[in-house]
């Protein structure tokens, strides 16, 4: 880009000897916001449009700042992440699995405010097979059998999964040998955290939950569970079958009262 000398009378008289594009005056002594762009050379121009545009960016980065952050890879998969949850009545696994851990929630009325949270975990050689359950008096355990499963492109972690436990009365009726239910005599939310779970069914997070109190216990999952998320926490649905929805899920009490 051929430049030259701007040549306009200054007021001391002398010629303005600033460069600008040949055949045009300075920006300074052009008239017209195209004739002061047109005067400028390609450096200039440049310089320009850095002065003009740069506070707009920093000024956007002050009001704005979450927009400027490039999501993790991790923040990523897991917003996009969904759990599902079912259950059913299941028998006492009778091998471990290809990890070689089984995972039980231990059911027993201890009040909330003496802790307690957690599972349990039984571990043995894959294919080995499993510890029998069974009551203090031998008689067989009824399970239920959870299964989370994340419907995902990639692994979720760290998830927070509180369990509701409904502790009810037997009340034991001697001329049919059954119980049925009486009164609450305890409610609380039983604090479950699962490490890492891989995308797909074929790698669904189980467990086992098991009853060995003299009382009926409702076990409910939440709606809602927590997973992690860069630094900080999520919350995101768990989804649930709608005929699993109206069902409660019931354990019978594994001693007699």
């Amino acid at each position: 880009m051929a430049t030259s000398p701007c040549g306009a009378p200054t007021k001391t008289g002398s010629q303005c000897r600033r460069l600008t594009r040949a055949g045009n005056r300075c920006w300074i002594h052009a008239r017209g916001l195209r004739a002061r762009w047109a005067a400028l050379t390609r450096n200039q121009g440049i310089v320009f449009v850095l002065a003009v545009v740069s506070p707009i960016v920093g000024v956007l980065a002050w009001r704005y700042p979450e927009f400027w952050k490039r999501p993790s890879a991790e923040i990523e998969t897991t917003a996009s992440a969904r759990l599902s949850a079912e259950w059913h009545r299941a028998a006492p696994p009778t091998a471990f699995p290809s990890d070689g851990i089984l995972y039980f929630l231990h059911i027993w009325p201890l009040p909330a405010e003496n802790g307690g949270g957690g599972l349990e975990e039984s571990t043995g050689t894959p294919g080995a097979p499993a510890l029998k359950f069974t009551g203090s008096r031998g008689t067989p355990l009824s399970l239920l059998q959870y299964r989370i499963t994340n419907y995902a492109s990639a692994p979720v972690f760290n998830v927070s999964l509180p369990v509701h436990l409904t502790f009810k009365e037997a009340l034991r009726n001697a001329e049919t040998n059954t119980s049925t239910t009486g009164a609450v005599t305890l409610s609380r939310d039983w604090p479950i955290f699962i490490t890492k779970i891989d995308p797909g069914p074929e790698h669904a997070f189980l467990f086992y939950a098991y009853n060995q109190s003299s009382k009926f216990v409702e076990v409910a999952l939440p709606d809602f569970v927590q997973v992690q998320v860069g630094e900080g926490r999520r919350t995101m649905p768990l989804t649930k079958p709608e005929h699993l929805k109206r069902i409660p899920a019931f354990l019978e009490p594994t001693e007699r009262p």
